[in-house]
């Protein structure tokens, strides 16, 4: 049987390394982008190129979104040919937080791709391949987009509340050829083998975590548990953000 490693930085006492740099790291942030991005940062950091893109997303309403994020979706839907008109209530999947091996993937805003969807319907998500398998390894599909119901984000993100681990990279991706992470580069799919990601659901906001990471080497399954520990992290430590509305920097 194959042995795959984990990712060796964070087993064992690695982690008390760990957790002691992300509270260094986002101990004077002030919002959940902003804690996210600095906690993102520091454990791509300590992975020592073992994991090639970390990417930390939140599902919320449109209406928690920057001025800047809200363009980006009426925009997003435009490009769709889509004359609906969107709703404050929108759910929308935000990019919070990049770090990778590319200097491109270290800020969020120069994604041109995931900035901020719109979870819209399960048939115009079905047009961003890696948007609706994320959601389908959560476990939660996207069939929920079609029939919005209050407090449903919340319901969703709870639901969503599991780890996986994806031994085969193309599973995740658009196509078996190459993807635009962030900063519209194309990346080849043989520089990512592996995937990994997991969710965590504010228990007093229609919002949930997500984190996701791509390894340019294989990995043990259990390396998910690192998505696990760091989407719980964020949560834990933005609670008081949230709910005073500080989403963005």
């Amino acid at each position: 049987m194959e042995i795959r490693p984990p990712i060796d930085p964070f087993e064992g006492a690695g982690q008390v390394v760990l957790r002691r740099e992300l509270d260094q790291a986002c101990g004077k942030t002030r919002s959940l982008a902003d804690f996210a991005q600095a906690a993102s940062a520091a454990v791509h950091a300590r992975a020592e190129g073992q994991i090639g893109l970390l990417r930390c997303f939140v599902v919320s309403r449109l209406s928690e979104q920057t001025a800047g994020n809200q363009a980006f979706a009426r925009e997003w839907m435009r490009r769709q040919d889509q004359p609906t008109t969107l709703l404050q209530t929108t759910p929308t999947l935000a990019l919070i937080g990049s770090a990778g091996t590319d200097p491109g993937w270290n800020d969020r805003k120069r994604s041109v791709g995931h900035l901020a969807i719109p979870l819209v319907s399960s048939r115009l998500i079905a047009r961003v391949p890696m948007v609706a398998s994320l959601f389908e390894q959560l476990g939660v599909g996207v069939d929920w987009l079609n029939e919005p119901t209050p407090g449903m984000i919340r319901e969703v993100g709870q639901r969503a509340e599991r780890q996986f681990y994806v031994a085969d990279i193309t599973k995740l991706l658009a196509n078996r050829r190459d993807i635009r992470p962030v900063g519209g580069k194309r990346v080849l799919h043989s520089q990512l083998v592996c995937g990994f990601g997991a969710a965590s659901s504010y228990m007093t906001q229609d919002a949930f975590l997500i984190v996701v990471g791509f390894a340019n080497r294989a990995l043990d399954p259990r390396a998910a548990t690192l998505a696990t520990m760091l989407a719980r992290y964020i949560r834990a430590g933005t609670y008081r953000m949230v709910d005073a509305g500080r989403w963005f920097g």
